[in-house]
C-alpha cells in the first residue's frame, strides 16, 4: 500500500468496468493503466461484523461497483477524512464512479469520505470532471462542478471540458457547461485521438456536423474564423454540408478569408474549395453570399503547380458553366500563364472543356513554356500511363485524355499545334512504333497515332491480364512507357 498514485491506481481499477462504460475512441488515449479496482488480498483480512453492518444494502447489491463500494466502505469505515494511502483510495474510487455514471457511489466519496482535492488528476492527468463529462451523465457532472471541480481544466490531451463534451455529442452536459457555468470555449486543444490536431470544441462540432452545438458555441463567444488548416467555412464546404455553410454565414463566417490548405492547394477561400469539388450547389450558395470568383489561391499538386488561380481554373463539372454565368473570365491567366481550359485538361474533366470552349477559351493560346492545351493533353496521357495501377482506371482516364483531343481538334487546334503534339508522341513512342516507317507515320493525323499507341499498350495489358508476363512493359524506357499511357487515354472509348 506504499505504492506511489500511477501504480496504486492502476491496482485499483478494474478493466471490465472501465471498458463497459468508455466508448472505443476515448478507451485508446486513455489506456488501461487505471483498469482495477479489485481491493489488496491483505485488507480482506481487515474486514470485521461491525463493520460489514454499517454497509448499506443498496451499496453492496448495485453492479457493476458493488465489490469496489464494499470494500471502500469497509476500508474507511465511515471516517469523514482520510489521509495518505487511503485519500489515493478514495480518489480512484470518484474516478470510477465517474467512468460509470455512479451518482450515488460518487456523492459518497464526495460527501462522506471527503477527497481532498476534486481537481486532482490521475497518472493519466484526468481529473474526476473528465471522466464524468466522457461518461456522459449529466446529474455527475453538476455534482463534481457544486463541489469545487474547474471547468476550465485539462486533460492528458490537452482537450479542454468544454471540448470533450462536443466529442461525445452530449448536448445536455454543453448546454449547462456553457449557460450555467461559463465554461471558456476559446482554447484550441491538441486531440491525439485525431492524430494530434488542433482544434478547438466549435471547430470540432463543423467538421463532426453537429448544428446544435455550433450555434451554441457561437452564441457564447465561440470565434467563427477556426484556428486548423481549414476554415471553419471550408471545413463545412469540403464535408458538403449545406446546413453547416448556410448557418456558418449567418453567424458571419469570412466567406472570402484565404486561410485554408489541403492536399492539392493553400492559401484557399471556400469557393475553391467547392469548385474543385464539382459542388454546384455550394458554388451557388457561396455566390449567392458574395464569394469574389476573382479571388486567388496557390496550386501544389505536381502537376498544376502555380500562384495566381482562380475558381475557374478548379472548376469540375458543372461549376464552371456556374462561375462563367456569374461573371468569371475564360482569359484569367495563372503564374504559369495558363487558362482555365488548361485546368480542366489537368484535371481530366472533359465537361469543364466543352463548357470553356463554348464560352471562347482560346483553344491555341500558349502558356509560358510555349504549350498549349493540346500539348498537356498529350503529357497528361503520358503521366497517366507511367502511373496507372489498374487496367479499368487506366482506359477510364485515357477515355478522357481521347475525347478531350478530339474535343480540341473540332474546336480549331491548329496544324502547328496538332504537328507539336504528335511530334511528342512520336518521340516518346519510338520503341512503341518501331515497326511503323517514317513515311506511315508522317500521314497519321494525331487521333489516329494515338489509337495505334493505344492498340498496342491494351494488347499489352490484356495480354498481362490473361498470365502473361509483365516484362514487356517493364523492361521499356520511361519515355515509351509514357507515351503509351496518353495514347491508352487518348485511343480508348
Amino acid at each position: 500500500m506504499g505504492k506511489g498514485r500511477a501504480s496504486f491506481i492502476t491496482n485499483d481499477l478494474s478493466p471490465a468496468t472501465t471498458k463497459s462504460s468508455l466508448d472505443s475512441s476515448l478507451l485508446s488515449p486513455l489506456g488501461d493503466s487505471h483498469s482495477s479496482r479489485n481491493a489488496p488480498d491483505s485488507a480482506v483480512s481487515t474486514w470485521s461484523a461491525s463493520s460489514h453492518a454499517s454497509v448499506p444494502e443498496t451499496t453492496a447489491a448495485k453492479s457493476p461497483s458493488s465489490l469496489s463500494r464494499l470494500f471502500g466502505a469497509l476500508k474507511v469505515g465511515g471516517a469523514s477524512t482520510i489521509a495518505g494511502k487511503d485519500q489515493k483510495l478514495a480518489f480512484s474510487h470518484l474516478c470510477q464512479a465517474c467512468r460509470d455514471g455512479d451518482l450515488e457511489w460518487a456523492r459518497h466519496q464526495i460527501t462522506q469520505v471527503g477527497v481532498a482535492d476534486i481537481n486532482a488528476t490521475d497518472s493519466r492527468c484526468l481529473s474526476p470532471l473528465h471522466y464524468a463529462v466522457m461518461q456522459g451523465n449529466l446529474e455527475v457532472v453538476k455534482l463534481l462542478v457544486k463541489s469545487g471541480a474547474r471547468v476550465g481544466g485539462r486533460d492528458g490531451q490537452s482537450s479542454a471540458i468544454v471540448y470533450l463534451a462536443v466529442r461525445k455529442n452530449n448536448m445536455p452536459v454543453l448546454r449547462y457547461l456553457l449557460e450555467e457555468e461559463s465554461a471558456p470555449v476559446f482554447s484550441a486543444c491538441c486531440d491525439s485521438i485525431d492524430r494530434g490536431t488542433f482544434r478547438t470544441p466549435l471547430s470540432l462540432a463543423v467538421q463532426s456536423g453537429q448544428l446544435e452545438a455550433v450555434e451554441l458555441l457561437v452564441k457564447h463567444g465561440a470565434e467563427v474564423q477556426g484556428t486548423d488548416d481549414l476554415t471553419l467555412l471550408c471545413a463545412a464546404v469540403d464535408r458538403g454540408d449545406v446546413a453547416m455553410v448556410k448557418l456558418l454565414l449567418q453567424c458571419d463566417a469570412p466567406i472570402n478569408e484565404t486561410k485554408s490548405t489541403t492536399e492539392w492547394g493553400s492559401q484557399l477561400a471556400a469557393l475553391h474549395v467547392a469548385a474543385y469539388k464539382g459542388d454546384g450547389e455550394m458554388v451557388e450558395i457561396l455566390l449567392g453570399s458574395g464569394a469574389d470568383i476573382s479571388v486567388t489561391c496557390k496550386r501544389i499538386d505536381v502537376a498544376a503547380a502555380a500562384t495566381g488561380v482562380t475558381a475557374p481554373h478548379l472548376a469540375r463539372g458543372r461549376c464552371a458553366g456556374i462561375l462563367l454565368r456569374h461573371g468569371a473570365k475564360v482569359f484569367a491567366r495563372d503564374s504559369n500563364g495558363q487558362f482555365p481550359l488548361s485546368g480542366a485538361v489537368y484535371m481530366r474533366d472533359v465537361e469543364s472543356v466543352r463548357t470553356l470552349l463554348q464560352h471562347g477559351a482560346p483553344v491555341n493560346a500558349q502558356d509560358r513554356k510555349g504549350d498549349t492545351a493540346l500539348h498537356i493533353v498529350c503529357r497528361m496521357f503520358a503521366r497517366d500511363v507511367v502511373a496507372r495501377t489498374s487496367t479499368s482506371s487506366t482506359c477510364e482516364n485515357l477515355t478522357c485524355h481521347v475525347t478531350t483531343a478530339e474535343e480540341l481538334v473540332d474546336r480549331g487546334a491548329n496544324i502547328g499545334s496538332r504537328a507539336a503534339a504528335r511530334r511528342i508522341i512520336r518521340t516518346e513512342c519510338d520503341k512503341v512504333l518501331r515497326k511503323k516507317t517514317a513515311e506511315d507515320l508522317g500521314r497519321l493525323q494525331l487521333i489516329e497515332l494515338m489509337k495505334m499507341v493505344v492498340d498496342i499498350v491494351k494488347a499489352e495489358n490484356d495480354a498481362t491480364d490473361s498470365g502473361g508476363k509483365k516484362a514487356g512493359i517493364a523492361s521499356m524506357s520511361v519515355q515509351d512507357l509514357l507515351a503509351q499511357t496518353t495514347l491508352a487515354h487518348l485511343v480508348t472509348r
